[in-house]
């Protein structure tokens, strides 16, 4: 067995200790079986490919490595010293594998934004209708007890229209398109959206503008800011509590 820098750096054995030892009784934590594969290449005439995981020096983290068996053949190359002999050539691909795990999860958040916005603009309709037939019966009802109920629905109803709005506006592609925001405006928004999840988690939130609110920006992506810094304040809030936000002038 030879061994080389990179391979004391992926595997965590050092040099001296890999040299001319049975790869099989060294411990570089591969959960293969070595010689069956060196039988199968024999078998099938080429080069055989795995993806395994491997722990690091420190022990706490893994490295995702490809690792390619091949057979050194009979020739008169640099290698024919070697000749019936096995090479492995290992690739980390632990960046690779963790930037496809952020792009999928990116695709799946892309997903439910297009089902949320699907879902809102079919809810859009009866809820419009729900709501032109209550504000009808406003005008027509005299009951002061039907009259409460009525009011009842029709706040209720513009509160989901809310609702959806805000769905919409934050499931909507971002682009490139900036412009001048008001920013309270954009704040409370995205305190709509949280408002329920503020009173479940007994959160007062208080908005405090000592300036005129306007920014330059992305109006969805500065909702997508505040309804995430938001949330993160939630999830670090679990026995209730209060935040403020303040805008003013740095």
């Amino acid at each position: 067995l030879e061994w080389n820098k990179k391979a004391e750096k992926l595997f965590g054995v050092y040099r001296r200790y890999a040299l001319g030892a049975d790869i099989c009784k060294l411990e570089i934590g591969l959960d293969l079986p070595v010689l069956k594969i060196f039988k199968d290449i024999e078998r099938v005439q080429r080069s055989l490919t795995y993806e395994v995981q491997v722990k690091k020096m420190n022990g706490d983290q893994y490295s995702q490595l490809s690792l390619t068996f091949s057979c050194i053949y009979a020739g008169s190359g640099p290698m024919a010293d070697k000749t019936n002999s096995f090479a492995v050539i290992a690739r980390d691909m632990t960046r690779e594998k963790q930037l496809e795990s952020r792009m999928s999860e990116t695709e799946k958040l892309a997903g439910i934004g297009q089902l949320a916005a699907g879902i809102a603009h079919q809810l859009n309709t009866p809820l419009g209708a729900i709501l032109l037939s209550a504000q009808m019966l406003e005008e027509t009802v005299t009951d002061e007890d039907d009259s409460e109920d009525i009011l009842r629905i029709i706040r209720q109803t513009e509160q989901c229209r809310g609702i959806i709005k805000g769905l919409l506006n934050f499931a909507r592609p971002t682009g490139t398109e900036r412009g001048r925001v008001d920013l309270s405006e954009v704040i409370n928004d995205s305190v709509f959206l949280m408002e329920k999840k503020l009173k479940v988690s007994s959160v007062d939130l208080r908005i405090v503008a000592h300036t005129e609110p306007w920014v330059y920006g992305n109006r969805n992506e500065l909702e997508q800011v505040f309804f995430n810094l938001m949330a993160n304040a939630l999830d670090a809030m679990s026995g209730g509590g209060s935040i403020e936000i303040v805008l003013q002038d740095a």
